[in-house]
């Protein structure tokens, strides 16, 4: 929630995807796709040998784009298999629908702005009764939904574009069990930064952003930590190179 990147370490994942576009008319196109992760075995300190549950999705979606406008809005469903520890049920995370609606509008040739909308859902894990298998959901839900909105204006001019970005996430309550070394408290995070690309020729661009973000976070009362506020910088830097 930080950095919005992963944190925790796993063993080697072998995703597979397979979609399709349905053109329905000249500005208006549906899409769907189906994805299978198969997440491999490692060990870990706590819990032995883990292997994670594999992690099944389903997409559909729809894009328009006009002249100055494009919408897209994409729905997922996301479930996955029961995690072991040691060759034994130990774990299934609720299965998560997630939907994102996205809007461009293009002012002129050199000034565009983009919205982009998301909501997570997750259900109830389902985890071991009183220690041992059969898994049970939970009584509580300890999962937290998701809201995160971005928005970015872009100017544009010859090689080069340029724009500011704002961002907002807020996770409606405390999730997992406390004692749980993945739990995640509730928070607001409000980001503003600056985003840049320059093209140093027909193949070949970098592109660079910062940003910086503050985050209220709720305490963790497994751990004994207090309610706390984060403040925090991210730096990006990349090279994008077409063959």
């Amino acid at each position: 929630d930080v950095a919005a990147t992963p944190t925790y370490g796993e063993g080697s994942n072998f995703g597979l995807t397979a979609g399709g576009n349905i053109p329905l008319t000249d500005s208006l196109v549906a899409t769907v796709a189906v994805g299978y992760t198969w997440r491999g075995t490692y060990k870990t300190n706590s819990l032995g040998e883990y292997d994670p549950g594999d992690v099944y999705t389903l997409n559909a979606g729809m894009g328009y784009e006009g002249d100055n406008d494009t919408i897209q809005l994409q729905i997922s469903f996301t479930g996955e298999t029961a995690s072991q520890q040691n060759g034994m049920d130990y774990y299934k995370g609720g299965n998560i629908i997630s939907a994102v609606l996205g809007l461009a509008h293009a002012w002129n040739d050199q000034l565009a702005s983009r919205l982009n909308l998301s909501y997570g859902w997750t259900d109830k894990n389902k985890v071991q009764n009183l220690g041992v298998p059969p898994l049970v959901k939970e009584i509580f839900n300890s999962n937290s939904e998701v809201v995160q909105v971005d928005l970015d204006t872009t100017y544009s001019a010859s090689n080069f574009s340029i724009g500011p970005t704002l961002g907002y996430l807020k996770r409606n309550h405390n999730s997992w069990n406390p004692g749980n070394p993945q739990y995640l408290s509730a928070k607001e995070r409000w980001t503003a930064g600056l985003t840049g690309q320059y093209a140093l020729n027909r193949d070949t661009s970098i592109n660079a952003s910062v940003s910086h973000a503050w985050m209220d976070q709720d305490a963790n009362p497994g751990a004994g930590t207090p309610a706390t506020t984060t403040k925090s910088w991210t730096y990006v830097l990349g090279l994008n190179r077409n063959f």
